[in-house]
């Protein structure tokens, strides 16, 4: 199978694929938000709130740095780690809808392409190992959420055929999906909470899948309860996620690309199984992809960690080391409903 993960240096990378331009835009952008005097995005932009994990079982919280002109703090109960307060409701649903940086983030998508097949197939193959035999021959109905242009749908219809649907806000999004697979499958413009009052009661996927969603919303139980009502008995619910105890974040700490305003939460394994349990899921598996070998081996040799150009001299070797170890970049999840 296909490899998932490039091992061209990281600056070849990030030019090739228009992460340094799109990175280099973000920061103007947020530096915006920021007050000159206090480094600090103003109270009147923001949005206080209890842990997004543990919530009213503990208010209290660790401080760890600043970022963007927004404070990260670490939950003393849970161990989750979020930005709080966060930006405002509004402001992270317009930038979703029609931001800018989102219509870049499409182009990224779309540069990268041969990678993410080869990782949404592998992903497909852990869902069906799992998926219950009886499931497997309707064929089993899908439905991603924030599903971007909708490679990962076409990926279940065309090459496993699933019946699937997607969920996603971004409006650029949206018309490059009828571009590339036209009435392929249908996309609703819609956050999973508003389409799960438009499903008939009776009606059931078989899975719901999130890659890279849970991440960028203020509530995830909120959303979790959502996914829980709409997914058959002994279905499953897929998710990724950053992963906090990635090697690049241990090493890098807020340094890393993966702490920023767009992501308001960040778990590890273990605060993602409380997570999914204190919504009525069981756990079936959780693991992580992509070691993102080279960022972080540019920084152990003093090299800029996103714009260095070396090459790990046993890339295979530790690509797979950091990943036994659970310390890869994306964390995965699969979870059933009982």
């Amino acid at each position: 199978m296909r490899d998932i993960e490039t091992n061209e240096p990281r600056s070849v990378f990030n030019a090739r694929t228009g992460r340094t331009a799109a990175w280099q835009k973000r920061n103007y952008e947020l530096l915006a938000l920021v007050d000159g005097k206090t480094g600090l995005v103003p109270d009147g932009l923001l949005e206080a709130r209890d842990c997004p994990c543990c919530g009213v079982q503990s208010r209290e919280f660790k401080f760890m740095w600043i970022k963007e002109g927004l404070k990260y703090v670490r939950c003393v109960n849970c161990g989750l780690v979020y930005i709080n307060p966060h930006l405002k409701l509004k402001l992270i649903e317009k930038a979703y809808e029609d931001g800018e940086y989102i219509r870049d983030w499409n182009n990224i998508l779309r540069s990268q392409e041969d990678l993410d097949i080869a990782k949404f197939r592998r992903l497909m193959e852990n869902i069906i190992a799992l998926l219950p035999y009886q499931y497997r021959e309707l064929p089993p109905r899908l439905l991603d959420v924030g599903c971007s242009y909708g490679l990962f749908p076409h990926i279940a219809l065309k090459d496993y055929h699933w019946q699937v649907e997607g969920l996603e806000l971004s409006r650029d999004a949206i018309d490059l999906k009828n571009q590339l697979y036209a009435a392929e499958f249908e996309v609703h413009a819609l956050k999973l909470q508003d389409f799960e009052k438009r499903v008939d009661p009776t009606f059931r996927y078989h899975a719901i899948t999130m890659w890279e969603v849970l991440e960028h919303v203020p509530d995830p139980d909120e959303v979790l309860r959502s996914a829980y009502n709409l997914i058959a008995p002994r279905g499953l619910l897929c998710i990724m996620v950053p992963n906090l105890d990635a090697r690049t974040n241990r090493l890098l700490h807020e340094r890393s690309k993966t702490f920023g305003a767009n992501h308001l939460q960040y778990w590890n394994a273990k605060t993602i199984v409380k997570q999914l349990e204190r919504q009525g899921f069981d756990v079936e598996s959780v693991y992580t992809m992509i070691a993102d070998v080279n960022t972080w081996w540019n920084y152990l040799n003093f090299e800029d960690p996103y714009n260095g150009d070396l090459i790990h001299p046993e890339f295979t070797r530790a690509q797979a080391e950091v990943l036994a170890s659970g310390e890869g970049y994306k964390l995965v999840a699969i979870a059933r409903k009982p």
